[in-house]
């Protein structure tokens, strides 16, 4: 991310932060008995995996476009980000009751999911205005 020219940037790492959140509740909820959460947090960290590596492509394109062809790199972006924002919105929703009912010894994991999968939809969503 760092690297000259750019790489990845902050739609691939708030999509690495919604695998992490995911990560995160998938061991509550194993830890808690309860394999459907711990099923549906498994596809979404799958999930944010493959949309960080998406975010990266779509970056690279907007980085070597210009005029329209820019425009609609943007476009294709914001349409990745939006996907990032709602994975976020699903791994905080599945964390949550986690926090409160799961096994108390993961209780601060999952709500440490929570903040995490949030601040990465905060991200997201930024990065989306960024790009109107």
């Amino acid at each position: 991310m760092a690297a000259d020219p750019p790489g990845p940037a902050g739609g691939s790492v708030a999509a690495a932060a919604v695998a992490l959140a995911a990560a995160l509740a998938e061991l509550a909820a194993r830890k808690s008995g309860r394999p459907d959460e711990e099923a549906r947090a498994a596809a979404l960290r799958t999930r944010a995996v493959s949309l960080a590596a998406a975010d990266a492509r779509t970056y690279a394109e907007v980085l070597g476009a210009e005029g329209d062809a820019r425009r609609e790199a943007l476009d294709r972006s914001s349409t990745i980000l939006r996907e990032i924002a709602a994975a976020a919105i699903e791994v905080s929703t599945l964390a949550a009751p986690l926090a409160v009912e799961g096994k108390p010894a993961l209780r601060a994991d999952a709500a440490a999911s929570v903040e995490l999968a949030d601040a990465a939809r905060r991200i997201s969503e930024r990065l989306v205005e960024a790009n109107e």
